[in-house]
């Protein structure tokens, strides 16, 4: 996977070259059935850093257990150990602006 904004942003001759070596892969796999991909901008957190939604993105819960601490638990019960140092893979908004737009401006630095 190739964020298409950047691969655009390459030189032509490389966009050119590019496209000569998909163009070779799918005529030597065309006959294969594909599966369908979904891909989606990620990043890594930790897990006692997620909110309710990520953590169910991930398959994880949290729950206050007997001793009231809070408890991280995989889909299947598991507890989770030290959920601070414990990094998964959540979706967020894609970091990398589309082809011609301006990333924001930087903020001003502070007035001392």
């Amino acid at each position: 996977m190739l964020p298409r904004s950047l691969a655009e942003a390459m030189p032509l001759p490389w966009q050119q070259q590019m496209r000569n070596l998909l163009a070779e892969f799918h005529q030597a796999f065309g006959h294969v059935q594909w599966p369908v991909y979904r891909v989606v901008p990620s990043r890594y957190e930790r897990l006692a850093n997620l909110d309710d939604d990520q953590l169910a993105e991930v398959g994880c819960t949290v729950e206050v257990g007997d001793d009231g601490e809070l408890e991280y638990r995989l889909r299947d019960g598991r507890r989770i150990e030290n959920p601070e140092e414990h990094q998964v893979l959540v979706s967020c908004l894609d970091p990398i602006p589309p082809r011609g737009t301006q990333p924001p401006a930087a903020p001003p630095p502070p007035a001392w």
